[in-house]
């Protein structure tokens, strides 16, 4: 085919080379999954055997939200971004940092605030803010059904407009998945 000036043997041994670096590459890369066989594994980057996908997660999740309620007491879950700046992750572990500090007052004031400076679209319609921790069933939660198993609340106020009504305790909440930016 093509001429060369190597015999056979020369040709296996340009050919050993890359076959020893490959090989060593895969034990390299394939060397975490040892870690599934040990009584206390060790996970480390950038090797990792990614203990987050293969250990069993709980069947429920606890966390905080805020709630928009409007005047005939329907419920809507408010955006991460009103409770402060940054990513959601960031902001759900400050929330819950101010939930377990007892400051949720403070927060559910900032996010009323918040929404009635906004006074744009769906946030026209919010009358008060609930702060609040919520337990779901995870598996229920991702298939769209009913997830809710408890709530507990932390704190509810009014949204500061002029000339606005703000629904009373003792109005019956109605709760939707809707997510209001």
């Amino acid at each position: 085919m093509f001429p060369t000036d190597s015999g056979p043997d020369e040709v296996r041994q340009s050919k050993r080379i890359p076959a020893l670096l490959t090989t060593m590459l895969m034990v390299v890369l394939l060397s975490p999954l040892a870690e599934n066989w040990k009584a206390t594994p060790q996970d480390s980057f950038p090797l990792s055997y990614f203990p987050m996908f293969s250990h069993r997660r709980a069947d429920t999740y606890v966390g905080n939200a805020l709630m928009g309620v409007d005047q005939e007491g329907n419920r809507s879950i408010l955006s991460y971004r009103l409770a402060g700046d940054g990513g959601f992750n960031q902001v759900r572990r400050q929330l819950a940092a101010n939930v377990k500090a007892k400051r949720a007052d403070d927060v559910c004031q900032q996010v009323a605030a918040r929404v009635a400076q906004s006074g744009r679209g769906s946030l026209s319609r919010i009358a008060s803010v609930q702060v609040v921790t919520q337990k779901h069933h995870i598996n229920r939660f991702f298939a769209h059904q009913e997830s809710q198993l408890s709530e507990k609340f932390h704190a509810t106020c009014a949204v500061p407009r002029d000339a606005q009504l703000v629904p009373n305790e003792t109005t019956q909440a109605k709760s939707t998945s809707e997510v209001i930016p």
